[in-house]
């Protein structure tokens, strides 16, 4: 009998990605697993305060007469279900090589390339990023309107580029932050080619293509990163691996389809 999990990810339209990327990245594991593509729940919640380790997403995982155990970090939370028998291991037919790039590509993706695009978002060289990230967020209630929403949205803002400092990624130039940015995209693109082919040219996807298509889906569905949409947009390879994905584990995700389609 499949297990059974509770997601809890920050709030997300029902018809389009999570606006956090480890929540898509997380969701699109989930989806990728016959066994638990359709005995997942996802919970919203606004903020990660209650969280364990403070962020999202997390997990509560029940199976059978056990009772639940909560898990957290959406990485821990793959290799638990791994490890325990919960999940197919995606990769079981790659070559010890192979296995060692995916892991490569995915911490490049996980630990690098997404705190420099949260940059992009939150940081003051990108002002049009921030206006647009800023309308979108809806807070709850009487919080949406002014003084609480400028108070709080200046927290969020401070305390979230102070960890991007902290990782070393907010410290550089907006040349800098965008040439990481840039060289992700380019490295993923050279390795997926031109032919609707999955990272390592397999029948099936393996790990490291859950971990890139659902941040690149992630990427293409918001409007306050327009740098890395503009770059992914630019390669189409990139294109037609993402609306792969979308087709393959998101058919809801109509719009999203749309606006891939219309770029090849």
């Amino acid at each position: 009998m499949s297990p059974s999990i509770e997601l809890f990810g920050f709030p997300k339209p029902p018809n389009a990605p999570s606006p956090s990327g480890y929540c898509q990245k997380l969701e699109t594991f989930l989806r990728a697993q016959p066994n638990l593509s359709k005995s997942y729940t996802y919970t919203l919640l606004s903020t990660p305060s209650s969280a364990p380790k403070g962020k999202m997403p997390y997990i509560t995982l029940t199976n059978g007469s056990e009772g639940p155990i909560t898990l957290a970090d959406s990485q821990f939370i793959i290799d638990h279900l791994i490890s325990f028998g919960h999940a197919q291991d995606l990769d079981a037919e790659l070559s010890p090589a192979q296995r060692v790039e995916s892991r490569a590509f995915q911490v490049w993706t996980d630990e690098l390339m997404y705190i420099a695009v949260v940059t992009t978002r939150f940081g003051d060289a990108w002002p049009a990023n921030y206006a647009k990230l800023y309308e979108s967020l809806d807070l709850p209630s009487i919080l949406n309107y002014a003084p609480f929403k400028p108070v709080i949205m200046w927290n969020l803002r401070r305390s979230i580029m102070g960890s991007m400092r902290g990782h070393g990624v907010g410290r550089h130039s907006k040349e800098e932050v965008e040439t990481k940015i840039r060289e992700w995209v380019d490295g993923v693109a050279v390795k997926v080619g031109d032919n609707w082919e999955w990272f390592h040219r397999t029948a099936a996807p393996t790990q490291v293509d859950v971990v890139l298509s659902g941040f690149l889906m992630h990427f293409m569905s918001l409007d306050y990163n327009a740098e890395i949409v503009q770059m992914i947009a630019g390669k189409k390879s990139l294109v037609r691996y993402t609306l792969r994905a979308v087709e393959l584990w998101y058919p809801e995700y109509e719009s999203l389809l749309k606006l891939l389609r219309s770029y090849l």
